[in-house]
């Protein structure tokens, strides 16, 4: 049965599972934006989840990337083209990527892709994974400069991510409704305004914890680039991610059990026994429908920008990470942090001390930080 056929059924056995009247707290796409989706064709793969690989089809056959990024409807003289490789990265590009990982670090994957549930009734009836053009070009100037792919494998390796991490929504949405047939009680959407709007954000979003543990997961054969490297790249991207996004390494079957007690008892303290032999997201096998947005939007952050030495410094000012002081600075191009309080500059994910601010340029960046963020508390300075 196909997922059509599965959601037809399904809401003329259980139509109170698809009435929402508040606002879908999972829904970070605007109407506007899913009235305008473009659907794609979705790319010939052998993939699944849990650690089974994803193998790169070559093109032509692989159309979602092409109509991307190639096809003439979606040209856009506003966006900025990728360069061939990092090598000839400009300024901009330097700056785009630093800017990207900043927001990344405030708001989480969605920013770059989001899945949209069935539940909800939307634009010319569309619901699935609504990617970004802007935010596949932004994840691959970070893997472009971290993993040094060219621009084409950039692309497709943005692209898996995304699908794997966004793919867990649809296979929890999925399994949370064969979960409700079986119990013949609506649940997902009472656990998506009681739970999830709630927690987004915090260490008890095992949603995003799991979507994210799924990018970890993902082993993509046929690519340019070294698993090792890829592996490392995921792991500081994931862990770059707000609370609950970043959280994806903790015990999966602990996971597992919290985000299904919160979808059945519909409270963030939760937790259901045994999740394994009845695991909502092992139902890998169905497709999703998969969109392109083509609007070069893209997500903005509450951080702040101090150009120093020819680096850009980063500051989050509500960042939760009181290391190396709190607040600190973050320079993304060099993968580096510095301590606002000693001037102390450290290398990532080491965290070994590799230089130090002189007096006159910690007080400069102090100073600007400061005058643009006058309610920020800064560190007293070291003696």
């Amino acid at each position: 049965m196909n997922i059509d056929s599965i959601i037809l059924e399904a809401r003329l056995a259980l139509p109170e599972a698809f009435t929402i009247e508040a606002e879908d707290a999972h829904r970070t796409v605007d109407p506007i934006e899913i009235e305008g989706a473009e659907r794609m064709r979705a790319p010939d793969v052998s993939s699944e989840l849990d650690g089974e690989p994803f193998e790169f089809p070559a093109p032509p056959d692989h159309a979602l990337l092409q109509d991307a990024f190639d096809v003439e409807r979606f040209y856009d003289p506003t966006l900025r083209p990728l360069p061939g490789s990092f090598e000839v990265f400009s300024d901009a590009d330097h700056e785009d990527a630093s800017e990207t990982e900043a927001i990344h670090r405030e708001r989480g994957f969605e920013i770059f892709a989001s899945y949209v549930s069935f539940r909800m009734v939307h634009p010319e009836g569309k619901w699935g994974i609504f990617y970004r053009r802007e935010g596949i070009r932004r994840l691959a100037l970070l893997l472009m400069r971290d993993v040094k792919a060219d621009s084409t494998e950039a692309r497709r390796l943005a692209y898996s991510l995304l699908w794997a991490h966004e793919r867990f929504h649809f296979r929890f949405d999925l399994g949370a409704l064969y979960d409700e047939l079986v119990l013949k009680a609506p649940l997902y959407n009472r656990y998506s305004q009681e739970v999830y709007k709630k927690v987004i954000f915090t260490s008890e979003c095992f949603e995003e914890s799991l979507a994210n543990r799924a990018v970890s997961l993902l082993s993509i054969r046929g690519s340019q680039v070294s698993n090792s490297d890829l592996t490392q790249f995921v792991k500081e991207f994931c862990k770059n991610s707000p609370p609950g996004y970043c959280d994806y390494d903790r015990a999966p079957v602990v996971m597992k059990e919290c985000l299904l007690g919160q979808l059945r008892s519909g409270k963030s303290s939760g937790r259901s026994n045994s999740p394994e032999r009845e695991w909502l997201a092992s139902l890998t096998r169905q497709q999703c429908p998969e969109y392109f947005i083509g609007s070069c939007t893209f997500s903005a952050g509450k951080f702040i920008k101090c150009k120093l030495g020819g680096y850009i410094w980063i500051v989050h000012p509500f960042d939760v990470d009181p290391w190396p002081s709190k607040p600190h600075a973050h320079n993304y191009d060099q993968r580096q942090k510095l301590n606002l309080s000693s001037g102390e500059i450290f290398s990532l994910p080491a965290r070994k001390p590799v230089g130090k601010l002189r007096s006159e340029e910690l007080l400069s960046i102090r100073k600007e930080i400061s005058l643009r963020l006058p309610n920020l508390a800064l560190p007293p300075m070291a003696a």
